[in-house]
This record gives structure tokens, C-alpha cells and sequence, in this order.
């Protein structure tokens, strides 16, 4: 079984507290056959802007949280802000069809049936440009088919998912649940914690809260997209937002947004492919990405202040003083900026 650098070192924090090394980088080369130095720094630093880590190292709130989860500490903590912002239920589903892998999805043989299930999956998603939501609703649809005791298997022949692994989704959803039951995270009746469920745009700010920094940034008028990484971007042939016929750059700018959350990126040659998208806007990436937007590091005035002093004047003295300068302020427009990272700035 493989299991990601990330997930390694947020266990090895849960070990060290009693151990005689310092950090995550000491135990880990220790290791018979460690994993490289770059390595490690790299999985610390995605976990640190993920918000399981501080500066420091030590495991915050939310990384004690992702630390015991059975689950991968980004859907994990989708999971934590979908119980936040009460919308459970269709993250729970996403969060399961994800630890699968995606597997629940077939690949049609000949390029008729491709293209009819390419064409489905698209009506799917409708105007919510997100392979996600597509996910989403599948399953929903399933589930319905199931609830009701209707025929779930030809659903599944007729739209090439794969009934044995959509079936182990449900049981991976079971036993997530069951483990949030038992933590207390959530209670015996978590439908009380769906009054967002059907918001569409709630559902992206906790999927976007998750996959940051898996994000890319969309230049619409010069047709391209990028990460911070990657100067050549384009979404992978199973996303309801590759368009074919239209061309990469025509695609690009005809996206209502200037950010893609993605959950995988496979390279070929120069060219890299977002897999698993889903399309959110500069507000949504501002308020969800990182570990805490509130911190002084990353909030910045955008002007200097002036400590004032009414020392040496009188009171009608002071007050004109002072609404001068208040009007003096409101015409520069004082504004903050807010930078996450060397991607992304507001």
C-alpha cells in the first residue's frame, strides 16, 4: 500500500512528542530507506499551508483533527468545514468517491460510447463548470435509485460506472461517518448540518478550503493557465471542462472565473493536465485558501498610518485637524492587500 509523504510526516508529529527527535526531517531520515530531504520539506510545507501545521512545526487544532482521520488530511478538512458551514452530506459523498480514486468511473471502448458519456457527464455538471459537482450528483442519483429499490445496476451499464466500486463507496462513506459519530465531530442526526446542501457555492468554498494549494490561476484575455509551477496548463479529456472542438485558448476564455481547484496534474512532456476541476472565483480562493488569512503575515496596509497628537491645540483646532484628515483619507482610498503565496495576490 502507498501512502503520501504528507500523510507520513503529519503521523510521525503524533510520534515524536515522546521521542528523542526534534523534528518530522530528524525521524524521518532515520528511516532505513527515508525519503529525501527535499522531500520531506516540500510534504511540511503542504501541510503547514493545508493549516495541520504551524511554523513552528507543531500540529495545530485542525492537524490533530486530520491526524487521527482515517481519510487523507485534504478531505479531511473538507470534511471538518462542511460541518462548519453545514453542508455534510454531498461533501461526505465527494470525500468517499475521492478516497476511491475515482474508480466508480469506467472507460467507454469505442469512441461512440465515449463521446455519449462525455456528453451525460457535461449535462450533468450543467453551469457549475466542476467535475466535483458532477460527483456529486451522480452518486445522489444513485443513491435514489438504490433508496427506492429501482434497477441501479443498468444506471450503472448505461452510464459506464462501475457497481462494485460505487457500491464500496457507499460502505468507505459508512465507515467515515461512523468515525465522526464516534469523535463527536458530528452527532446521531447529521442531517441537521445539510441547511447549506444545496448552495452551490458554500459546496465550493469547503471543496477549495481542502485542495489549496492544488490550485491554477486562468489568464482569460491571453487564453492561458498556470500554477506557480507550471507555465502550460489544460484540463485532462475526462473533465466536464475540456472542450475539444472549441480549442484550448477559446476555452479558457470563455470561463466565468479566473481560478481551477484541481485534485490530480499529469505531465506530458511540457504540457501538464488538471484532472478532477473545479472552477471558483477570487473571493472564494481569498476567504478559504491557506491555513489563516488573519494572521499580520498575511494581511499588509496598503498605506502608512500617522500617529496623531493634540498636544499644542485647541479643541475646535483638533476637531477641523481631524476631519480634514478623514476626508483626506477617504480620497486616497486607503485599501489592504492580501497575499497567500507567491500565486496568489489580491
Amino acid at each position: 500500500l502507498r501512502t503520501s509523504l504528507s500523510e507520513v510526516c503529519l503521523q510521525t508529529k503524533l510520534l515524536i512528542s515522546n521521542s528523542e527527535c526534534s523534528s518530522i526531517e530528524e525521524f524521518l531520515l532515520k528511516c532505513i530507506a527515508g525519503p529525501s530531504v527535499a522531500n520531506i520539506r516540500q510534504s511540511i510545507k503542504y501541510l503547514q499551508k493545508l493549516g495541520a501545521l504551524d511554523e513552528k512545526e507543531n500540529l495545530t487544532l485542525l492537524g490533530n483533527h486530520l491526524a487521527h482521520m482515517p481519510i487523507d488530511s485534504k478531505y479531511g478538512k473538507m470534511l471538518i468545514n462542511s460541518i462548519i458551514f453545514k453542508c455534510f452530506n454531498p461533501i461526505l459523498s465527494l470525500v468517499s468517491i475521492l478516497s476511491m480514486g475515482e474508480q466508480i468511473f469506467l472507460l467507454p471502448i469505442s469512441p461512440a460510447d465515449r463521446f455519449k458519456c462525455i456528453n451525460w457527464r457535461k449535462n450533468v455538471a450543467g453551469e457549475s463548470h466542476s467535475d466535483h459537482y458532477m460527483m456529486i450528483k451522480i452518486f445522489q442519483m444513485w443513491l435514489n435509485l438504490k433508496s427506492t429499490q429501482q434497477n441501479d445496476r443498468k444506471f450503472c451499464e448505461e452510464h459506464f460506472i462501475s457497481k462494485n466500486h460505487i457500491e464500496h463507496v457507499r460502505g468507505i462513506r459508512k465507515q467515515i461517518l461512523g468515525y465522526l459519530e464516534q469523535s463527536d465531530l458530528v452527532g446521531k442526526n447529521p442531517n441537521q448540518l445539510n441547511e447549506n446542501s444545496e448552495n452551490w457555492s458554500v459546496l465550493k468554498a469547503v471543496i477549495c478550503s481542502g485542495l489549496y494549494p492544488f490550485i491554477a490561476r486562468i489568464e482569460r484575455q491571453r487564453g492561458s493557465m498556470y500554477t506557480e509551477i507550471d507555465s502550460k496548463l489544460t484540463f485532462h479529456m475526462s473533465s466536464v471542462l475540456f472542450m475539444k472542438k472549441e480549442g484550448y485558448k477559446a476555452t479558457l476564455r470563455k470561463l466565468p472565473v479566473e481560478w481551477a481547484v484541481f485534485e490530480e496534474k499529469n505531465r506530458v512532456g511540457r504540457l501538464s493536465m488538471l484532472k478532477c476541476n473545479t472552477l471558483v472565483s477570487s473571493l472564494t480562493v481569498s476567504l478559504t485558501s491557506g491555513s489563516s488569512l488573519l494572521e499580520d503575515e498575511y494581511i499588509n496596509a496598503g498605506n502608512s498610518k500617522t500617529k496623531l497628537d493634540n498636544s499644542g491645540w485647541d479643541d475646535d483646532e483638533w476637531e477641523d485637524f481631524c476631519d480634514d484628515q478623514e476626508e483626506l483619507m477617504m480620497m486616497e482610498k486607503n485599501y489592504k492587500n492580501l497575499k497567500i503565496d507567491g500565486l496568489l495576490k489580491f
